[in-house]
């Protein structure tokens, strides 16, 4: 069972840098080359304009912190630490997911409360 855990974690590290390559590339595209102003007023609106942005950018970060805390999971895996601190360090990447998470949804719905 072990090494069937360890190979989805290895597809979906390979699934989510492929969706972070693609999501990268569109909001770069969509913030830096459309040739529109670039301000806090602009990026407002466009987040305002429709739920499409809010779910990209839910996306992007799901994505990110998924394959950033598998990465670093698997760094832990690689020094073959003992059962407890394993287990310990496997904790503060959960709380630590867990706070980047709320946090990054946070500031991502709190853009509605401004008014343009």
């Amino acid at each position: 069972m072990n090494s069937t855990l360890g190979l989805w974690r290895w597809l979906f590290q390979r699934i989510t840098a492929i969706l972070l390559v693609v999501l990268l590339a569109i909001h770069i595209i969509t913030l830096h080359f459309s040739h529109q102003e670039f301000n806090f007023k602009s990026v407002v609106e466009r987040i305002q304009s429709n739920y499409s942005w809010v779910i990209f950018y839910g996306l992007f970060l799901v994505v990110g912190l998924w394959h950033g805390l598998n990465g670093v999971y698997q760094v832990i895996e690689d020094y073959k630490p003992s059962k407890g601190f394993k287990n310990f360090l496997i904790f503060i990447l959960w709380l630590g997911g867990i706070v980047l998470f709320v946090w990054g949804l946070r500031v991502l719905l709190s853009w509605w409360k401004f008014t343009v």
